[in-house]
């Protein structure tokens, strides 16, 4: 249980960190961040991945009671790259939404 209650600001910087950051990139914390460079090929099951390694990265936050929900959702857009959205909503009900482009590369 979180004792520490974060600003919008803070938790958007903490989802930005989750979904930005590769995966065993931090050595005191290797579970820290995504998997985005793992995916491979241009399919609706890459897609689904990469919306499930998304929501797998911000569970911490869930955890901590820094969020209450997570929503994420992937399409396709142009040159192999996903277009991600995760949409949250903190503890205190704000929500914050973050996206980014995802290049992935094919098999």
């Amino acid at each position: 249980m979180s004792t520490t209650t974060l600003n919008k600001e803070q938790i958007l910087e903490e989802i930005k960190n989750s979904l930005t950051i590769r995966r065993g990139s931090l050595w005191k914390h290797p579970d820290f961040g995504n998997r985005h460079h793992e995916l491979k090929g241009v399919t609706e099951k890459t897609r689904r991945q990469a919306e499930k390694w998304d929501r797998e990265s911000l569970q911490w936050m869930i955890d901590l009671e820094h969020l209450k929900s997570v929503d994420v959702s992937a399409t396709w857009g142009a040159d192999n790259r996903l277009y991600v959205v995760a949409e949250c909503v903190t503890a205190t009900l704000q929500p914050v939404t973050f996206s980014r482009w995802v290049e992935v590369h094919d098999v």
